[in-house]
């Protein structure tokens, strides 16, 4: 029988195997491998399955006292989540929305990518795993189905995105992944152009029997959207003030951008201009993606040894944050891949290589910095380890958006503020990520809850994409990109620059209130030993600190 620290540490980390039982796909991701044979259940309840024992969960949870901080934290974090859970049982929403970015079918493709291929019980997981897909469809089909009779259906808009996103899965992308792990393995090849061939079925049925009785429209609505933003961030927030302020941060970060491009190109007429010149500039141009990995490995790799000791304290065991391809996706963006609970698969962050060669490095610093350390890798690895002070649940499934999102953020402009900018084009490069996330908060805002755009319209995907383009400096298809994620992932976008709001906010506020006995190493390491947490629950929890 597993020990644990206290009662509560051993109510949640029940909780969280219970919850891995109930969704085999986060098992995986967290490393636990004993359900990689194993699938979600994506058949249709009325009631949600998992509710009772939550419940249960959370009535044990407040009769315990806390026999210390750590006890409290836990504690108190692990309730606000359930309390959100339980108190959101809309169980239509699952089912009407989801898009090209997220819906189950990728999900289902995408966590094969966290799957062990090392020994034969690790490759016939993944042949059973792929054998069972045809009856996921059918299971999840159904659910649609029933949904819709209940009078419940996606957007057209979301649904052509998740379309081309599956397609992408049909034509090619589970038989090579088959052939990459064992070309001669006759099940497992079998296995994978059957999964192809029930990604096809589910494509046409969705565009000759479910996208004609969709809805045209996308928009979440003030009342779910709200809630939306309170699931991902912990804030309640109030959203014209937030629009407006997003508006003034786009106009903000837009005059600090003329300033650097002037620098870059003094006679320039428009900041597209400008990044058009840098995209062309041989100095910021690397040919070969083995030769752009070492690029952004040696970023990470630097980073970590320049600030390890200085802004941080960073454990050998996660110092490194290597690079790692992924050949399938249809999105362009970097994005990180947590190491699992027993660091037996280590952080990675994941390059999106979609037949590339010549890739731009002038915007794309800021980003890895995000992505790898001191961004994702450092938040989400440090919480991780912390097996002695941390439930399960706060080092895994216990994910804040606002919290490690802002945090990312603000470890960008960490890295401004400490001088990793001092190239105009880098710098260029960091403020345009900057303006997108400002970007984002008027767009996610203004098409969920259908404001007026600049020009005095409602919102559409025309104007918010043509508002990327121009505030942000995104190309055409990445800014298109973005807006399907927005609309098919409402409330997620803003928690980017809310987050890093309040990371700077509680930054400056200890700084403050302690003087000269606030140290900026001090102040990291604590706040990321605490794990995540909703964004006013941290606010709370740092302004507590003494500085030690």
């Amino acid at each position: 029988m597993a020990k644990h620290r206290s009662k509560i540490f051993e109510i949640i980390n029940d909780y969280s195997e219970a919850s891995f039982e109930y969704d085999p796909i986060s098992a995986t991701m967290a490393g636990k491998n004993e359900y990689n044979s194993i699938w979600n259940d994506y058949t249709y309840h009325p009631v949600d399955p998992f509710l009772k024992f939550a419940k249960k969960t959370l009535a044990k949870l407040e009769k315990e006292e806390p026999t210390d901080r750590y006890d409290e934290i836990a504690k108190m974090v692990v309730s606000d989540d359930l309390k959100r859970y339980i108190d959101d049982q809309d169980m239509f929403h699952y089912y009407v929305y989801w898009g090209g970015h997220f819906n189950p079918l990728s999900d289902i493709f995408s966590v094969f990518e966290s799957m062990p291929r090392e020994t034969k019980e690790d490759i016939l997981n993944i042949v059973k795993r792929l054998e069972k897909i045809p009856k996921l469809v059918t299971e999840w089909i159904s659910s649609l189905k029933d949904v819709a009779e209940l009078g419940a259906v996606n957007s057209k808009f979301r649904v052509t995105t998740a379309i081309n996103a599956i397609e992408n899965f049909a034509d090619g992308q589970f038989l090579k992944m088959a052939n990459d792990i064992d070309p001669t393995n006759k099940r497992l090849i079998k296995a994978a152009k059957h999964a192809e061939i029930a990604y096809e079925e589910v494509c046409a049925w969705l565009k000759y029997k479910y996208l004609p009785i969709c809805t045209d429209k996308n928009a979440l609505g003030k009342e779910r959207y709200l809630k939306e933003v309170q699931l991902y961030t912990g804030l309640t927030i109030d959203p014209e003030q937030v629009y407006k302020w997003g508006l003034q941060e786009t106009e903000r970060i837009n005059n600090e951008m003329w300033k650097v491009a002037k620098e870059i190109l003094p006679n320039a007429e428009s900041l597209i201009e400008v990044s058009q010149y840098l995209a062309n500039d041989e100095k910021y141009i690397i040919v070969g993606v083995d030769n752009y990995v070492k690029f952004l490995n040696d970023l990470s790799d630097n980073a970590a040894k320049e600030l390890g000791g200085k802004v941080f304290s960073i454990n050998p065991k996660i110092k490194k944050c290597t690079v790692k391809l992924d050949k399938s996706t249809l999105d362009p963006s970097p994005y990180y891949l947590p190491p699992s609970d027993d660091l037996s698969r280590p952080g990675h962050g994941i390059l999106p290589v979609i037949g590339q060669e010549k890739f731009s490095t002038w915007d794309a610093v800021s980003t890895w910095y995000h992505e790898t350390i001191p961004g994702h890798h450092m938040q989400i690895a440090t919480s991780v380890i912390q097996k002695d002070t941390l439930t399960a649940y706060q080092r895994g499934e216990g994910w804040n958006s606002g919290y490690g999102e802002g945090w990312a953020l603000y470890s960008e402009t960490l890295m401004d503020e400490l001088g990793y900018f001092k190239d105009p084009a880098y710098r260029l490069g960091y403020l345009i990520c900057q303006a997108m996330r400002a970007v984002r908060l008027v767009v996610d805002i203004g098409l969920h809850l259908e404001y007026d755009d600049p020009e005095g319209n409602v919102w559409t995907v025309e104007s918010a994409t043509k508002f990327m383009e121009e505030k942000a400096l995104l190309q055409p298809d990445y800014a298109r990109s973005e807006i399907e994620r927005y609309i098919s992932w409402g409330g997620q976008a803003v928690s980017y620059k809310l987050g890093e709001k309040v990371w700077l906010q509680i930054r400056e506020e200890s700084k403050q209130r302690l003087g000269d006995s606030f140290d900026i190493k001090k102040f990291h390491n604590y706040a990321l030993k605490l794990g995540p947490m909703g964004l006013d629950r941290l606010r709370h929890e740092l302004l507590k600190w003494n500085g030690k």
